[in-house]
Formats: C-alpha cells, structure tokens, sequence
C-alpha cells in the first residue's frame, strides 16, 4: 500500500505543479500587453511551481520507499513471529530445568576483604542508630544498644564517647527538668509539677529520688492544706488530691494525703471510693457497693 501511495505522491505532485506552471504563463500571457515584461515573470514563477512539485514529489516518495523497504525487513510473519516466541520459551524452560537438576553446592565463602567490609559498614550503622536514638531522648534504649556490641568492638573509641554522649545528655534534661519544677512550685502550679515528676523519675538515681519525692509529697500536701482554709472544698481540689495520693502514696505525706481523701471527696460530691459525683447518702456510690458486696451463693439442696 505504501509502494502504491509512494508511485501516487512521486508523480501526482509534478502533473499538479504542471498544471498549476501552465495556469500561472496562460494568465502572464494574456496580461503581457497591458503589464511591460508580464510574460517573462510569469515563466519564471511556472518554472519555479514545476520545480518546487517535481522536487517535493520525488523527496516523499523517495522516504516513502525507504520506509517500505525497511518494514519489509524488519517485520516477520505472524507464524515465524510465534514460533520464535515459542522457541525462546522452551529455551528458557531448558536453562530453567537443567539449574533445578544440577545439585546445589555450598556457597563459597567470602573474601576477607568484603567480610570486613561489611562488618565495617554494620558497625556504622549501628553507631548512626545510637545517635539517633540518643537524640530522641531514648537513653535506656541507647545504653542496651551500646550494651549488644561484641567484646572486639570494646576497644573503639566512638562507644566510650557515645556513652558519655548518653551521660551528658541525661544530666543535661535533668537539670532542665529540675529547673522547671522549681518554677512550677514557685507559681503553685500542681499540674505541671506532676507531669514534671513522671518525667524526672527515669532520670534520677534512688538516693536523689527519695530525697525529691520526700519533699514534693510534703510540698503537695501544705498546698492542699492551704486551699482547704480558704473556703468550701471544691471537685477540682478532690481530684487534685487523688492524683497527688496515688503518685506519691509510698511517702508519709502521701499515705497521709490518701487516709483524709474519702472526706475530701465527700464533701466535694463525690464517691469516696471512685471519686465520680454522687450526692447519695451512702459514702460509696451504689456502684461501688454492689461490687464490694460478695456474690450470692446459691441455696444448697434441703437435708433430709
């Protein structure tokens, strides 16, 4: 079909640029009278269309064919075209049946040079790993990742600087949190010192522990001495108190602080037992009762 189209464009393109040539001196020779040297320009401009077609016609039928010829080329028919497609898979069922029968052999080991290597970059990237964590703030979780090195890697310097990396890291958040506690307890403010609390606890040895939870048990129960005298006993003090109770119920204060919460939490309306509102009669609410109350056993069959 291109051969066809080709052999159309090679020759319909010349008659077209001759019929146009013959129009344009047909029209010049008529005007040759009244226009000085119009027969002239129009031969010039017949010669320029003749030549402009001819060209163009042979330049696209000459692409035409080339493309013609390299389809031909190129291009299989269909029953070849299949038959290499089925080839080629049994070719492959080949190779892939003769690798499952041959019998597989120990793979041979590793030069040294590529071992240490990759040990090398093993080591890195547990290194990386230690920063990391050390960053985020996970110290415990970085000393245990320290702690699983073998006894060959002892001897590197990074790991002894990575744990007094983890030591300066604790001292410094200490310090930080110490110092936003104290100001916390210089503007009374019993929330924050308590959330301060939960986050120094993993940060302080048991001596510093127990001396601090000592004096903020003693700091927390003047508070609520305090806002006890200064008029009714509200439900935020209630809850306040239950909280204080059971963060710091191994002290003496907070033992102290846990015997009195029952009244507390009465005289705020509230259970003495879960510290919901209840204005019952009753200190417990009946929730609280029924589950204190043991379960009915069932009657036994009568004696005869």
């Amino acid at each position: 079909m291109l051969d066809r189209v080709a052999l159309l464009i090679g020759w319909g393109l010349p008659l077209l640029g001759l019929m146009g040539g013959t129009r344009m001196l047909l029209e010049s020779t008529d005007h040759a009278a009244s226009v000085p040297g119009g027969w002239l320009a129009g031969l010039l401009g017949a010669i320029c269309i003749l030549g402009t077609s001819v060209l163009a016609g042979l330049g696209v039928s000459s692409v035409l064919r080339v493309l013609v010829q390299w389809l031909s080329l190129h291009r299989q028919p269909p029953q070849a075209e299949s038959q290499s497609i089925l080839g080629s898979l049994a070719e492959r069922i080949d190779q892939l049946s003769e690798r499952l029968a041959e019998p597989r052999s120990p793979s041979a080991p590793l030069p040294p040079a590529a071992t240490a290597t990759s040990t090398d970059w093993l080591r890195e990237q547990s290194l990386a790993e230690i920063r990391r964590t050390i960053r985020a703030g996970k110290w415990d979780e970085a000393a245990a990742l320290l702690d699983g090195f073998s006894p060959a890697d002892l001897d590197d310097p990074r790991l002894s600087s990575l744990r007094q990396e983890i030591q300066s890291a604790r001292e410094a958040a200490r310090s930080q949190h110490l110092a936003q506690l104290n100001a916390a307890r210089q503007v009374s403010d019993p929330d924050r010192v308590l959330e301060l609390h939960q986050t120094l606890i993993p940060l302080l040895d048991a001596e510093t522990r127990v001396s601090l939870e000592a004096d903020l048990s003693q700091w927390f129960l003047r508070l609520i001495h305090n806002r006890l005298r200064t008029g009714k006993i509200q439900t935020d003090l209630a809850v306040l108190a239950g909280r204080i109770a059971d963060a710091f119920s191994h002290t003496v204060a907070g033992a102290s602080l846990r015997a009195s919460l029952p009244t507390l939490r009465r005289s705020a309306g509230l259970c003495s037992r879960c510290g919901q509102p209840y204005n019952g009669l009753a200190n417990p609410c009946p929730a609280c009762l029924a589950q204190a109350q043991p379960p009915v056993r069932p009657a036994g069959p009568a004696a005869t």
